[in-house]
């Protein structure tokens, strides 16, 4: 059976915040028996006991996720494909109303170039 006074130790010193190592410490310089303070300390109702660690075991190595490989085109692809046909057709309608306005306000040098634009006017 455990002391009560040294059980009363452990719950006052883990009430106060003390660390159970710090509490197993102080009580091994006052030489109490290992077997005293661990069973004192379980039964001062410690929840900040340590938990037993593997030795010599190899820590996992993270396994990088798995890409879901999709038979199909990625979005990313079908969005740029779509954005750049956008561009395309904005680049030639520009491109046309550009030559367009150089023909209207410059009428005669449509003949120079030898160009009939169906277009102008």
């Amino acid at each position: 059976m455990v002391d009560e006074g040294i059980v009363n130790y452990v719950k006052d010193s883990l009430r106060r915040g003390m660390n159970v190592e710090d509490v197993k410490a102080a009580l091994r310089e006052k030489q109490w028996p290992e077997e005293e303070i661990n069973q004192a300390i379980l039964m001062g109702g410690s929840s900040q006991l340590p938990v037993a660690q593997p030795r010599n075991v190899p820590p996992q190595q993270a396994q990088p996720a798995k890409e879901k490989k999709s038979g199909g085109v990625s979005k990313k692809l079908i969005i740029a494909l779509f954005v750049f046909v956008l561009l395309f057709i904005a680049l030639i309608y520009v491109s046309v109303n550009i030559v367009d306005t150089f023909y209207t306000m410059f009428p005669e040098s449509s003949g120079a170039l030898g160009i009939n634009l169906p277009f102008s006017g």
